[in-house]
Formats: structure tokens, sequence, C-alpha cells
């Protein structure tokens, strides 16, 4: 039986979006149920203790490494310790989830979370692959993508590229009214709501607040705006600016809730807005998709791969816009039922899991084992 091991030390060590860091973990899930015929082992930060999600797996071989401190530690992770581990346990193969290849002479594939390329993520953690992409480009055997748009970015490395996408989540349906009710007077005071999931504090979420308050002075209705947190904290800026916000009573920021609570959240939404440029998974708007809930997105980024014609969107920056597609939705019945039915068919065009099963051949061709 061989041995793979996963490098798992990116995934908690905070850097990445929720939403990549569980399409990563479901992935990895996904592989172990259809690949039995392998021995599959864990490697994590013994400073980073494992989320819920991680034991949801079920993770049995599970190796700890320390992660070194300060601005080395990535360099000391992929330059020393995990390629020490790896000779340790003869191991056959590796698959990294940070974006870079350990230095061993080994099969390597190589999951790239776009936005570690981008300096927002973090000028450390940006300069580290910058200076470790065109090692990573040349050694990795694969390189897993979420997107065709960042597949094109490096033309001379496509055929090693493997785009993997998410597929929306079976629990979302839409729901029946009493449903939606029993939601809003949960979370919204009773009234219909705009919903924003926080995966990053950004400047982006304080625009949203002056859009949303343009669309109050116009319209004057009873709309809410909920702010679900997924990240640890809050802003300072966004703090002060909510502190002084002439429409306070009518925000809502709910912390981190379960899954099944959330799903419920989402789906009596009136619109769920995603104003992520990095975000390259983009389940929340396919599982908008599938409750039937329009969605507002911004026009940069790769929201546009993802939603199609079934979103409504804006430049990340433009309050006059995101207002004026939150009043269209709200005035124009036919407009919301139209994005309703073009998220089905949007839906219909993506939902099928040729990016797992891709995915899955990709490995199967790296162990040496016929693809399906």
């Amino acid at each position: 039986m061989r041995k793979a091991f996963i490098d798992c030390g990116a995934l908690v060590s905070g850097g990445l979006l929720p939403d990549t860091t569980r399409f990563i973990l479901s992935s990895l899930e996904y592989i172990q149920q259809h690949i039995d015929e392998v021995e599959w082992h864990f490697v994590v930060s013994k400073d980073k203790p494992l989320s819920q999600e991680y034991k949801n797996l079920g993770l049995k071989n599970i190796h700890y490494l320390n992660l070194f401190p300060g601005g080395l530690q990535w360099k000391f992770w992929y330059g020393y310790q995990l390629p020490n581990l790896l000779k340790k346990q003869n191991a056959d193969f590796l698959i990294t989830t940070g974006g870079a290849v350990a230095n061993i002479q080994l099969p390597q594939m190589v999951w790239l979370p776009t936005h570690i390329l981008n300096e927002k993520a973090g000028k450390r953690l940006f300069d580290f692959y910058k200076k470790k992409w065109d090692n990573t480009l040349k050694q990795a055997h694969w390189i897993i993508v979420c997107s065709e748009k960042t597949k094109m970015q490096w033309p001379a490395w496509k055929d090693k590229m493997v785009v993997a996408r998410p597929v929306p989540s079976e629990t979302y349906h839409p729901l029946s009214w009493a449903e939606k009710e029993s939601i809003k007077v949960k979370y919204a005071a009773g009234k219909e709501y705009y919903l924003i999931r926080v995966q990053t504090w950004e400047s982006s979420l304080v625009n949203l607040l002056k859009s949303f308050s343009l669309f109050k002075k116009r319209l004057q209705s009873n709309m809410q705006l909920v702010f679900v947190k997924t990240v640890a904290g809050t802003e300072m800026d966004f703090l002060d600016k909510l502190a002084s916000f002439k429409y306070r009573t009518d925000v809502h920021v709910l912390d981190k809730m379960e899954e099944v609570e959330y799903t419920k959240l989402l789906s009596a939404a009136y619109g769920l807005i995603d104003p992520y440029v990095q975000d390259e998974i983009g389940v929340d708007i396919l599982n908008a998709f599938k409750a039937h809930v329009p969605v507002l997105a911004t026009k940069e980024g790769y929201v546009e791969e993802i939603a199609g014609k079934a979103a409504l969107y804006a430049g990340v920056d433009d309050v006059e816009q995101f207002a004026n597609h939150m009043i269209a939705l709200y005035k124009d019945e036919q407009l919301r039922q139209r994005q309703i039915t073009q998220g089905e068919t949007q839906l219909k065009n993506q939902a099928e899991p040729q990016g797992l099963t891709t995915l899955l051949n990709a490995i199967q061709q790296l162990i040496g084992r016929p693809v399906i």
C-alpha cells in the first residue's frame, strides 16, 4: 500500500479564506472515500489545534510539526520540517495545500489558493510564495486551481493545472413562507433582509453600509442588513462606522453559527451580497441559487465565472451601483424572479462533480492507477 501525505499546515494558519479551507477539506474527504488503496497521512501544525471540521473527516494518521516562529516559518516548514518527515516515513507522494512544493524529490500535487499570491493576504506570505512560485511551477506534477481564469494566468503550464470546482450543498432548498418568517423573526426583527457573510474584514463592507444607507433613504423600507461572521474579531473601522450609522437598528452582526442554522439564514434571505474579489470558490453563491435567493456581487475577481448572468454586478467600491441593485430587486418582483430563474439555469450548467472527478483522475495518475 502506497503512503500519501497531505500537508495541512496552510489550512490551520489562518491565511486562507474560510470557504477555500472548507472546500479543500471537503475535497480531501472525497479523495479518501474514492481511493482506498492508499494509506493517507496528514501533517498539521502542533501550534494550531484541529478544528471540528478536521475531526469530522475522521483523520487517523496525523503527524504534528512545530511551526517555526517568525518570518522563516513557511520557509522552514517546506524546506526542512516537511521533507525530513517525508523521508523518515518513506512517503510515496505529497499533496500540499498552501501553494508551494516541499524541497524533496517526490511526486507532488499542489493546491493553489489564488489569493495567497495577492499582497493583501499578508506581505510575508506574499513574499514567500512569490520567491517559491517559479520552482513550484517546474517541480509540481499537478497544480490544483479553482477557476479557468487562474489557469490562464500561466498558459505555459496550463497542461499541469487541474481545475477543481465546488458544487452546492445538498442541504439547501427553497424554504416555505412559514420557515422564512420564523428565521426573519429570530435574526432580523421579523423583516426581510439582505445577507452578507464576512470572510475577511475589508473596506468593501463599510461601502456596503453606505449602499444600504442610500437604499433606506430612497425607499424608507423596513429592509434589514445582516452580517454573519466566519472570522474571529471585528475590524475596528467597521465598528466605528456602524456605531454612528443612522440605520444602526436595522443592521445585525451575528457571530459564527452552526452550518445547519446558517443554511436556514441564507435560504430565508431576500438577497445575498457577495463583495469578495479574491474568493474563487463562490460556494455561497451556488447555495443561494439552489435556495432561490438572488445574488448581488462584485464584477471584479472570479464571480462572473461562477455566477454568469445570474447575479447583479457592481464594482467593488461602487456604492451607488450596489444601492441601485438593492432598490431594483426590492421594487421589481419580475426582476427578482428572473434572477432566481437564471440562478437555477446557472446551477444546471455547473451542477455536476466534474471538478472533483478531474481531481481524482489526476491523483490516480500520480500514484500510477488507471483513470476513471
